[in-house]
């Protein structure tokens, strides 16, 4: 069996596989964990039930600890949140981006929902070996909760945190390098990154959202600018400003006069007096 780094793929793993001793390895160092909150919601985007999701997020907690992107070197490799067989499903492994697309939390969760339709509870060894169960009572926490957030793909976006999106979109940028063609930056619209199909369309109407609201501001700032360097405002403004000025210098004189006239009228009574 080859050994040599030159005969191993970017993996680590050697031409053929490894049926001997396996290390556990995390893409690009990312050991990066999901909320138990975003590994439901991650569930949701990728197509499982709601009545399986409880389920589905506990095997994630057994399988992988909710690390998207650790795997390990077994065989071919098991990667991703649900650890999918590489030698099992060569398919999931092939399309752009020399199969990266495993790193994307939600396409690893539609492709585990694949396996279990066809191959039910019995493809992971947490279910086989009953280590998920530990992690049912936390599991079912995060669905109450995801269920209060709502029943659509925005809401279950909304769970996710940017941190998460931030470091999804490393991992993506990371597994692009050196990859023919356009790899996995061209299927970020088809939602490489972000899994089902409304979480691509969910981050598109933020990034719409954005750009309206900036807009508007914009907008405003030039109204404002075109208004500042309008000789009309300006004229407008120095009238304001004189008829005030005029109008406390009035008040002034009134007032100065009023106080001036009034001493003089005490001093007048005050020389009467001492004159008679």
């Amino acid at each position: 069996m080859p050994n040599s780094a030159d005969q191993r793929d970017k993996y680590g793993i050697p031409e053929g596989g490894n049926n001997g001793a396996w290390s556990a390895r995390y893409w690009q160092g990312l050991t990066y964990q999901l909320t138990w909150l975003e590994t439901v919601a991650v569930v949701a985007l990728g197509g499982w039930p709601e009545d399986k999701w409880a389920e589905a997020a506990a095997t994630v907690a057994a399988e992988s600890n909710r690390q998207p992107w650790i795997y390990n070197t077994y065989k071919q490799g098991h990667f991703g949140l649900f650890q999918i067989s590489r030698s099992a499903h060569p398919e999931f492994f092939t399309p752009a981006g020399e199969g990266a697309q495993w790193m994307s939390p939600m396409l690893n969760a539609k492709e585990g929902y694949a396996i279990y339709r066809s191959q039910g509870w019995g493809a992971w060894e947490a279910h086989t070996k009953g280590t998920h169960k530990v992690h049912l009572p936390a599991a079912r926490v995060a669905v109450a909760q995801l269920k209060k957030k709502g029943s659509t793909e925005a809401a279950w976006n909304a769970a996710i945190r940017p941190k998460t999106l931030e470091t999804m979109m490393g991992a993506v940028i990371a597994a692009n390098k050196g990859a023919s063609g356009g790899g996995l930056l061209d299927g970020l619209g088809n939602a490489i990154v972000g899994g089902a199909e409304g979480t691509a369309g969910g981050v598109v109407a933020a990034g719409d959202a954005v750009v309206d609201t900036v807009g508007g501001m914009a907008q405003v700032v030039t109204g404002a600018w075109e208004a500042l360097t309008t000789p009309a405002l300006w004229m407008r403004l120095g009238y304001g400003v004189l008829g005030v000025v005029l109008v406390a210098g009035g008040l002034f004189l009134v007032v100065r006069n009023t106080a001036v006239q009034t001493a003089a009228n005490t001093a007048g009574k005050a020389l009467k007096g001492a004159t008679q």
